[in-house]
């Protein structure tokens, strides 16, 4: 699985360890750091978006894929997934979806303060199971199948 094998080139270099469900440190005891889990998230999210877009589309102009793409790699596409998935996560996902979506938002962010908080919440969860999990994304490939029907 492509995933697996770049989940565990990032983990060596970000002096992760291998850890298992509900286990949210790395290697040195400390927690990995909400934001930078949602940054990595944001990024595994639009990756499979892309992804699903190809599938349900197919290869058609790259104008219509991006802009197909681009409805459903959003704060409020995630913080709808995020609805679905919330009543699924273990404890420690649950607190890490707190700590992430109680981070500071930046100035530009304030008008939509609750939906940006809610997303970058979704972002570090995503961006975990990246790294730790993987299985766990095939939580966000059955949402997508379910609201989406998408065919992949």
């Amino acid at each position: 699985m492509v995933v697996e094998t770049n989940s565990t080139l990032l983990r060596g270099l970000l002096g992760l360890s291998p850890a298992g469900v509900g286990d949210l440190s790395s290697s040195s005891g400390e927690a990995a750091h909400p934001r930078a889990l949602a940054h990595l998230g944001d990024g595994v999210f639009e990756l499979l978006v892309r992804e699903w877009a190809m599938a349900r589309l197919g290869l058609l102009q790259v104008e219509q894929l991006h802009n197909f793409s681009i409805g459903l790699a959003r704060a409020e596409t995630q913080v709808a997934c995020l609805q679905w998935l919330l009543p699924q996560l273990n404890e420690a996902e649950g607190v890490l979806y707190k700590q992430a979506r109680n981070m500071p938002v930046t100035q530009s962010r304030r008008n939509q303060q609750g939906l940006y908080r809610q997303s970058t919440g979704f972002e570090a969860l995503v961006g975990w199971w990246y790294l730790h999990n993987p299985e766990r994304l095939l939580l966000l490939e059955m949402w997508f199948l379910t609201i989406y029907e998408i065919s992949v």
